[in-house]
């Protein structure tokens, strides 16, 4: 479900399944382990996962409010996770991109 991958000086944080209120303290303490005393980018990937609920979006704002650019999410065009993020209008206010070599190679702000 969640795995952390380090990537030179980023952290990739991959989910696959479904994310909501069961597993949300457990995606949490991931991001908190992914950002802890790091400065490079945090890769939130959420290309291999089916769904997310309104905890996970939580998680992700919270996190972004506190790392701001150098959180970066990975979701592919016309998912589910996407058409939930369009919804939301997090599209712009998250900096999302359909791969994740595309994250890795987004200028840091």
């Amino acid at each position: 479900m969640l795995d952390l991958q380090e990537h030179g000086d980023a952290i990739i944080v991959r989910v696959s399944g479904d994310l909501d209120l069961s597993n949300s303290a457990e995606f949490e303490r991931a991001l908190d382990v992914a950002r802890d005393g790091r400065e490079g980018p945090i890769v939130l990937d959420f290309g291999d996962c089916r769904y997310i609920d309104s905890s996970i979006v939580s998680v992700v704002v919270r996190c972004r409010r506190s790392v701001g650019r150098r959180l970066r999410v990975v979701c592919a065009t016309g998912s589910t996770v996407m058409r939930i993020l369009e919804v939301l209008r997090l599209i712009g206010p998250l900096d999302v991109v359909p791969s994740v070599d595309e994250a890795l190679a987004a200028p840091a702000s």
